[in-house]
């Protein structure tokens, strides 16, 4: 089976989906090379400034102050949105 060469194509031109689907190889021609694993100990690599027994702290090396304050932004406006609607929400 013969393949197009996209590369003859200008930059300016757009292939359509079925040019793009046909520039795809059949799945046999696939072929997967797995990365190799490292071998070595497992091991903790925490910031130096970090207190690995403090869930906050590890939790904040994924959530950011400001992703926190953003969450509770949006949660208090959309309550208040819905108690706005239905009043009997209101506790």
């Amino acid at each position: 089976m013969a393949f197009k060469d996209s590369t003859k194509k200008s930059e300016k031109q757009k292939q359509s989906p079925s040019e793009i689907i046909a520039d795809i190889p059949p799945l046999k021609d696939v072929k997967f090379n797995s990365m190799k694993a490292l071998h070595r100990l497992p091991a903790v690599n925490l910031p130096n400034n970090i207190d690995p027994q403090s869930p906050y702290a590890l939790f904040s090396l994924y959530i950011s102050e400001a992703d926190i304050q953003n969450i509770t932004s949006s949660t208090n406006a959309y309550a208040e949105i819905q108690i706005s609607r239905n009043p009997a929400l209101n506790p």
